[in-house]
């Protein structure tokens, strides 16, 4: 497991890209909702990434910490790792 914030941050990035269709380069400091982030997006998101990290998070992660420097530095708050 990474647990590397680079790391973290880069795997949310594609994750969000992917699942939100974000053509372009993200900003990690401009707001989720920027992007089009919607709540089922949000809680099928949480999920997606309680499962990679395996710590429980609550459905309401990216509004809590709604940027990806936020929820990445969070993450790794709580020893989350992801596969390198």
């Amino acid at each position: 497991m990474a647990k590397d914030l680079d790391a973290m941050q880069g795997w949310l990035i594609e994750r969000i890209s992917a699942a939100l269709k974000i053509k372009g380069v993200m900003d990690p400091d401009a707001p989720l909702s920027k992007y089009g982030l919607q709540s089922i997006d949000a809680v099928i998101l949480a999920m997606e990434i309680e499962e990679e990290v395996g710590i429980e998070l609550p459905p309401t992660l990216l509004w809590e910490y709604n940027t990806v420097n936020e929820c990445a530095s969070y993450l790794m708050t709580l020893g989350a790792g992801i596969a390198a």
